[in-house]
């Protein structure tokens, strides 16, 4: 948060400030997500995103993926603390643009994103169809993650797969984040993934 601060100090009147501010908006929902604000998160997201989508720079293939991965994200955190089909379709909608960007990396986080939506569907509706799915993508995205070096992504379906498998999760993501020194590593799990159940 310090150093949103203080970036936001640095500013010209200049067109490529525009950048600046969308990094900003990202940096704020992030900040959301990690202190657990989910519905300020998306309420954050959504507000902006007309805005951005209307910046020439909005379509370069970076801005696209990241605003539609943390769209992804705060839909499918905020499907799990209160199950709806909004938030359902919300975070399906960011997933199919994820899946339409046909990266190696996009494909990655589709199917770890959608491999978390379906978790939440499985468990709402008591529902094993949508758990096989959802293992199914896991362990895809895993080995995607894997491949291309995303280690957050790659524990982070490791252990939603354990919890999936044993109701336990392994912890690889947060022992990660300890080795790394990250001093609350829970908290910034939820800027990749669900809380362990």
């Amino acid at each position: 948060r310090r150093l949103r601060n203080a970036n936001l100090e640095f500013g010209c009147d200049s067109q490529p400030t525009q950048i600046i501010h969308v990094f900003d908006w990202i940096a704020t929902i992030h900040c959301l997500l990690y202190e657990g604000q989910y519905e300020e998160a998306w309420r954050r997201f959504e507000s902006l995103e007309p805005e951005i989508q209307r910046l020439p720079f909005s379509r370069i293939q970076l801005f696209r993926v990241s605003r539609s991965a943390l769209g992804a994200l705060t839909a499918i955190q905020n499907l799990n603390r209160s199950f709806s089909n909004t938030w359902r379709l919300r975070a399906q909608v960011r997933v199919d643009q994820l899946r339409y960007e046909q990266l190696t990396y996009t494909t990655t986080l589709a199917n770890f994103f959608e491999g978390l939506l379906q978790l939440c569907i499985a468990r709402h509706h008591k529902n094993s169809a949508a758990q096989v799915f959802s293992r199914q993508l896991l362990a895809d995205a895993k080995n995607q993650a894997y491949l291309l070096h995303l280690r957050p992504y790659q524990f982070a379906a490791e252990d939603k797969l354990a919890e999936i498998q044993t109701g336990q999760s392994l912890g690889r993501l947060e022992q990660r984040m300890e080795k790394q020194g990250v001093s609350r590593p829970k908290r910034l799990m939820r800027l990749f993934t669900l809380p362990i159940e």
